[in-house]
């Protein structure tokens, strides 16, 4: 007998299915599903595969190690095209009837705006969770040019934090854009990646020690990379005897962008792109070899 869903997830990551059919995400997602479905009950969570932010999970499912438990938490593929809208529709309300409480992440929920004046009569409590500031996001040159996408695009954020119950955004900046949308906006600091590191011991470096920096992060523009790599820039102009290296834990889209500025102002021996990292104790050894962790993002 299927059971009743008594939280709604929609976005808020990527899943995949590993060889063995089962459904996989990173870790720390898999994690904060389950820890909701032992809190509320079952959990349903309306998702994505592979694509988002440009990532390709296809390649990694394999690597990823934050595997579902199917029997706390039901995962529902939603399609990203235009095609497949409706679709999404009729599953969004499928499980909003059994009246739960739901967590609506952006962009992922903006499709289903329309819905929402309807869906918050629905829900218990619903949350909308802001972490990119969408304004900026839809004038980039590289974003969709058809007729009426910014509108629908931004609308699809506004019309999501009218509705929810309240809004959880990501720093300060985004917790003043929300604040018109909805009178209850909570602001966070994304800290998850350093509550699973080791503390380092304290210790005085020697002058021509190795100074190790580490940014951990989707490569986006928003995430403020361009102004870390010409931070990088002047510190090694102003300390040209300092050895200084950068290591960038994350994938995304602007990749390229920023390993092309990289070269360009004559990093490449200091910046070192490692890619997506998932296991936890490869993690730590990145937080164990850092003497500073960046965090440029205003978002």
């Amino acid at each position: 007998m299927a059971q009743r869903t008594r939280i709604l997830v929609v976005g808020g990551g990527n899943a995949e299915v590993a060889p063995d059919g089962n459904p996989v995400t990173k870790t720390p997602i898999a994690d904060y599903l389950h820890e909701m479905a032992d809190r509320f009950g079952h959990c349903v969570w309306l998702v994505q595969r592979s694509g988002t932010w440009g990532v390709d999970l296809d390649k990694a499912a394999s690597e990823l190690a934050g595997r579902i438990d199917t029997e706390r938490v039901t995962v529902v593929p939603i399609n990203a095209s235009l095609k497949g809208t409706l679709m999404n529709w009729a599953r969004f309300l499928r499980y909003a009837l059994a009246r739960p409480h739901a967590v609506l992440f952006l962009p992922a929920c903006g499709t289903l705006a329309p819905l929402l004046p309807v869906a918050r009569f629905l829900f218990k409590r619903s949350a909308a969770y802001v972490a990119n500031d969408y304004q900026a996001y839809a004038e980039e040159p590289e974003r969709p040019r058809w007729f009426g996408w910014k509108f629908l695009f931004v609308s699809g954020y506004e019309v999501t934090m009218r509705y929810a119950d309240f809004v959880i955004a990501r720093g300060r900046f985004l917790a003043k854009v929300a604040a018109p949308f909805n009178e209850r906006v909570i602001e966070t600091v994304p800290l998850g990646h350093i509550m699973g590191a080791e503390p380092n011991a304290v210790r005085e470096l020697a002058p021509d020690e190795e100074r190790r920096i580490l940014y951990i992060g989707l490569l986006v523009r928003s995430k403020g990379m361009e102004d870390l790599l010409r931070a990088l820039r002047i510190m090694k102009d102003e300390r040209p005897d300092a050895s200084l290296v950068l290591d960038v834990l994350g994938e995304g889209p602007d990749r390229g962008i920023f390993e092309s500025l990289t070269n360009e102002l004559g990093l490449t021996d200091s910046v070192r792109f490692r890619g997506w990292v998932e296991e936890a104790e490869e993690m730590n050894g990145y937080f164990r070899r850092a003497h500073a962790l960046v965090m440029p993002s205003s978002t």
